[in-house]
């Protein structure tokens, strides 16, 4: 499950409904993921019997697979006929669950409809690409991948934020940063349903004058221009280029070096490979290296392809295998070597990867 989720499973070419040993399905052919996704280590931390206790919340048939210490992946039993308000109503419950027994707040993404084998993947991708944007929602947020619904949360707020942003790095003449970020809003909201686009355009505006403001020899006439160019565009595709194109001229001849963006990412993963065995997470690497939290697991993505999370996974159960392979050292410590000091965990995390435990994996090597 896991191998197809991730996609690291080939699939059969042939038609096929889903038909993988899921706990208690009953033979039911539809299937929903929810990434239940935390700011900071959690995961790692739950009761041993999570998954019991998860069962008598969701009342249907499920599985849990332990994704890292930020995220957990619920498979629930789904039904064609079930409602979006139906969806949202046990994200909430699992959230109202989550806060009141741990004291934690959690963002709950739910899948589309699964009825293949070979949809998997494609959904799991969705929900992680929505994951990107979370800067822009509040913590006990439901979204539902093929539809933005903002259940909490001041979203306008949140796009102030990113204006300030964006306006600070224009002010340091970070027009490479500041493109990104602008890419990363702009994303944000044309997913979202809240928005007119005239609002957006608005926004957009925003940053000219910010650009403006910034600026040594401030060219009226271009600045009037390029207002005219935001507030004449019909199209959002359109609308993004234009600013785009505004903010690449200024980081041409600003000379801010394309390079600075790929060079903070690999110090990000200098870091990760050196303190692997620490309580690493993306708040503490982003303020290492002076970016927003939101802003480097986006850069990160962009960079590398997965997520910071998943990276720093997969390379603590590279570094797991290894020593398994090369050294007699307990099982247990191992796991503390590679930073799970619960060692169930740590086990079940590794069963998922590998496709066996630590103890199996050794005794074959």
């Amino acid at each position: 499950m896991t191998d197809l989720i991730l996609g690291k499973a080939e699939v059969a070419n042939e038609d096929r409904e889903l038909s993988m040993p899921i706990t208690g399905f009953d033979g039911n052919c539809y299937v929903r993921m929810l990434i239940l996704d935390s700011r900071s280590r959690f995961f790692d931390r739950l009761d041993p019997d999570l998954e019991r206790q998860l069962a008598e919340k969701v009342r249907r048939g499920f599985d849990f697979i332990h994704l890292n210490e930020f995220q957990g992946l619920l498979l629930v039993e789904a039904f064609a006929d079930e409602s979006l308000e139906a969806l949202t109503e046990l994200g909430q419950q699992l959230i109202r669950w989550f806060q009141d027994k741990y004291g934690r707040e959690i963002c709950i993404v739910i899948s589309g409809l699964v009825d293949d084998v070979k949809q998997l993947y494609k959904e799991y991708h969705a929900m992680e690409t929505m994951l990107e944007n979370k800067f822009f929602f509040d913590e006990g947020t439901v979204l539902l991948s093929n539809r933005t619904s903002f259940a909490t949360g001041d979203v306008a707020a949140a796009v102030n934020d990113a204006l300030e942003e964006l306006t600070l790095n224009i002010q340091r003449s970070r027009y490479d940063i500041a493109r990104l970020r602008f890419e990363q809003l702009f994303d944000a909201l044309q997913d979202s349903d809240h928005y007119s686009v005239i609002y957006v355009k608005y926004v957009c505006s925003d940053i000219v004058k910010a650009i403006f403001d910034a600026s040594a020899k401030k060219n009226t006439d271009k600045f009037k221009m390029n207002l005219e160019h935001i507030y004449r565009t019909t199209k959002l595709n359109d609308l993004r280029k234009v600013v785009l194109s505004i903010l690449g001229e200024n980081e041409s001849s600003g000379g801010t070096g394309v390079e600075a963006m790929p060079k903070a990412i690999e110090e990000v993963v200098r870091i990760i490979e050196s303190e692997y065995n620490t309580d690493l997470s993306l708040e503490s690497l982003a303020e290492r290296i002076y970016l927003s939290p939101s802003y480097l697991s986006y850069l990160f993505k962009k960079q590398k392809g997965i997520s910071i999370n998943k990276f720093i996974t997969l390379y603590r159960m590279e570094r797991a295998k290894e020593l398994l392979r090369s050294s007699n050292r307990k099982i247990v410590d191992i796991g503390l070597d590679v930073g799970y000091s619960n060692f169930p965990y740590f086990s079940s995390l590794f069963k998922n990867h590998y496709g066996k435990t630590p103890s199996q994996f050794r005794e074959e090597a």
